[in-house]
């Protein structure tokens, strides 16, 4: 299956809605990864770094410290460890460089761009794999501080 991100008025709809969440990757010294399923076999990978929020209905949670570093704790972002095994149902990239999620266990993750550079970046296939793939259908966006990359 060819994933292609479709644009939807401003706004882009990443390639997400059906995947599974299968991996949350948390590292002192690498910046956290969600990696995406698809049902053809192919993996998707998000890497954050910036603040997060996780919501469910009203509930909110800021996960601050994405970005490796002397003070950082990869444990402030075990929140997403929620995120495991549920369905992506919505996935939009807004033209501003927000990201919002929208998962089949009713949370939702926002990642809003507050620094200078790349807060988000989106890959499909996820680096590296498969070894040797093919470059060309590489599909890859991120977002910054008032636009996408």
């Amino acid at each position: 299956m060819i994933k292609k991100l479709t644009r939807h008025g401003r706004h882009t709809n990443l390639p997400l809605v059906g995947d599974t969440i299968v991996e949350i990757c948390l590292s002192t010294r690498h910046a956290p990864a969600i990696v995406f399923h698809s049902e053809d076999e192919g993996e998707s990978e998000l890497r954050i770094e910036d603040c997060v929020v996780l919501r469910r209905g009203q509930n909110e949670r800021v996960l601050v410290g994405s970005n490796p570093g002397a003070d950082f704790n990869p444990q402030e972002l075990s929140p997403l460890l929620e995120l495991l095994g549920s369905q992506v149902r919505e996935a939009v990239a807004e033209q501003e460089g927000k990201l919002r999620i929208k998962c089949s266990n009713e949370l939702s993750l926002e990642i809003v761009p507050t620094g200078d550079g790349e807060a988000w970046r989106f890959q499909y296939p996820r680096p590296g794999r498969p070894i040797g793939g093919d470059v060309k259908l590489q599909v890859a966006v991120g977002g910054a501080p008032g636009r996408l990359i």
